[in-house]
């Protein structure tokens, strides 16, 4: 439930957001919803209203944020009470994963089958029960799901070696029509890159975009390709994809539109700290059309690259946010085990962990305590090759 002041807020006729804010001082905007348009804030319903008027809705998340997959459940109900003929897109699942997924939505395979049929933990690996709440939704609802990316190894490919590189049978499973010539998206996803991780070879920096813009044109692809075989103009379809898919509308809508020309609208989960104050220019500057207000993000997964693994502090003990293909998984580290000691050392920091593995030989094996549902657990963890 909201606070009161955001109710009160909420009920006000929409003027000027920062004018209100600042007559209030410091308020709890968690919650609260705005359009980046006029800076004005908006009902949760006054939004769906909103939303149910485009053709497609492209809702973005910060993968590890609980809050903002709160977000997506909430339009992906507001939607379906004004319109049950939906459809859900997915940046999560690789094409091949369609099978996999239509046996889960339509109940045939329980949450075990399906983990294990669509390889969850390689093809995706954030928290499960992030998304779960979606598929349950459409499954209880009959809703079609679509896996819209393209299977990782081939984006991994085009990053590493470009789109020539890609082979006819590759190539035919990802977008025929790949635009690399929208020099704004460009500008921004290299950016984006270079504030992590810089690179200064002009060769790899372009292989980088074209792997990026390959997933964001087999995505379009996917959903252009769906609406299109529906044929209905009452089918609604929302994409749930990461912020940097989704902003500026370029990404994903923008390609979705070029093929198809349909209305369109999206949503960005933003963190705010809480109480905060925010100005009407803030909203102005966020990248989509209508922006939700939440808490800040959870604090950052580390990577322990040797096992293929990230943690995140919580408490006193590092726990277990993903496991990817590697040492990690082949022990049989999971997800919420809480790290304990690493040859007999009890573990203060991961890198100790990722330093002690990166000198051990190839034969040379150690052994990883771990927490697990109350209980102690001893993996063996073989060096990596």
């Amino acid at each position: 439930m909201l606070p009161l002041i955001v109710a009160a807020l909420l009920a006000t006729p929409p003027d000027d957001l920062l004018s209100r804010l600042q007559a209030m001082g410091e308020v709890e905007i968690r919650g609260v919803v705005a359009s980046t348009a006029d800076g004005t804030t908006l009902t949760h319903k006054k939004l769906y209203d909103a939303l149910a008027k485009a053709r497609v809705v492209y809702v973005g998340e910060t993968h590890n944020h609980p809050e903002h997959h709160e977000v997506q459940l909430h339009v992906l109900e507001g939607l379906y009470k004004r319109n049950h003929e939906i459809a859900i897109g997915m940046e999560m699942f690789p094409r091949p994963c369609q099978k996999a997924i239509d046996r889960y939505v339509k109940g045939e395979t329980d949450v075990a089958t399906f983990l294990r049929e669509s390889n969850y933990a390689t093809v995706w690996g954030y928290d499960f029960e992030f998304y779960r709440p979606l598929l349950d939704f459409a499954r209880e609802h009959h809703l079609d799901v679509v896996a819209l990316n393209a299977p990782q190894e081939i984006a991994r490919k085009v990053s590493k070696s470009g789109l020539g590189a890609l082979t006819k049978a590759e190539r035919k499973q990802v977008a025929a029509e790949v635009d690399l010539t929208d020099e704004a998206h460009r500008e921004r996803v290299l950016a984006e890159l270079q504030s992590a991780h810089p690179i200064r070879d002009e060769k790899q920096l372009q292989r980088y975009y074209e792997g990026m813009v390959l997933w964001d044109e087999t995505m379009a692809e996917s959903v252009a390709r769906y609406m299109d075989e529906r044929g209905s103009d009452e089918v609604q379809f929302i994409v749930y994809a990461g912020r940097g898919h989704v902003e500026d509308r370029t990404g994903i809508p923008g390609r979705v539109h070029r093929r198809n020309d349909l209305p369109f609208l999206t949503v960005l989960p933003t963190e705010v700290e809480e109480p905060s104050k925010i100005e009407a220019k803030e909203i102005a500057e966020e990248r989509g059309d209508y922006v939700w207000f939440t808490g800040p993000a959870p604090a950052p997964s580390l990577p322990i690259s040797a096992l293929n693994a990230e943690v995140r502090l919580e408490g006193e003990r590092f726990v277990v946010t993903r496991v990817g293909r590697g040492a990690g998984r082949a022990a049989g580290l999971k997800l919420g085990d809480k790290l304990l000691r690493f040859d007999g050392q009890v573990i203060f920091d991961p890198i100790q962990v990722d330093k002690s593995l990166h000198k051990k030989s190839v034969y040379e094996t150690s052994t990883l305590e771990v927490e697990r549902k109350g209980k102690r657990v001893k993996l063996t963890i073989h060096a990596p090759i």
